[in-house]
C-alpha cells in the first residue's frame, strides 16, 4: 500500500522554523536547542550568543527564561541568478534567550567553536600567541561554561 504524500502546507508552516541570517557565525544544534554566536558591530570581533529552544515543555513552562516566540517569520526564497521564487512562512513557537549582557571580545582570539549539552554552553577559543611563530600562534583554551537550567 502507498504511503499518501500529505501537502506542505498542511504540516509544514506550523511545524517548521526557517531562519536566514545575512553573515557567518557559529551555531550548533542538539535535539531541541541551537546556540547561535552572533557577532556584535562590524568589526567581527566581538559576539554575543543566542539560544533558541524549541522543545514544547519550553515554550509552555519557560520560567521566566527567555521570550516565547510565537510570531510568524518568512523568508524570501531566489533562484541562483536572484530571480523571486516566492515566500515561506514558518511559526513553530519557541523560547529565545539573548545572553546580550555577556558579550565576548574576540579580538585577541577566534572562536574556535560552541556547543551545548542538556546543561551548558562551551566555547573553545584559540588565543593568538605572537611570541609563536605564525603558523602556530594560536592556542586552544576553553573560556568557560554557562549553566543554562
Amino acid at each position: 500500500m502507498a504511503a499518501t504524500p500529505i501537502p506542505w502546507q498542511h504540516w509544514g508552516p506550523l511545524n517548521a522554523r526557517i531562519f536566514r541570517h545575512p553573515y557567518h557565525f557559529k551555531v550548533h544544534i542538539s535535539g531541541n536547542r541551537v546556540l547561535q554566536a552572533l557577532p556584535v558591530g562590524t568589526r567581527n570581533s566581538e559576539f554575543m550568543l543566542h539560544l533558541m529552544d524549541f522543545s514544547p515543555l519550553a515554550v509552555t513552562n519557560r520560567r521566566g527564561l527567555g521570550r516565547v516566540v510565537k510570531e510568524p517569520s518568512t523568508i524570501y526564497i531566489s533562484d541562483s541568478t536572484g530571480r523571486s521564487g516566492g515566500s515561506l512562512t514558518t511559526s513553530l513557537p519557541y523560547v529565545q534567550v539573548v545572553f546580550s549582557d555577556r558579550k565576548f571580545d574576540s579580538a585577541e582570539s577566534e572562536l574556535e567553536d560552541i556547543w551545548i549539552d542538556e546543561d551548558r554552553i562551551y566555547m573553545l577559543m584559540q588565543i593568538w600567541n605572537p611570541r609563536r611563530s605564525v603558523r602556530s600562534g594560536f592556542r586552544k583554551r576553553p573560556i568557560g561554561k554557562l549553566e543554562v537550567h
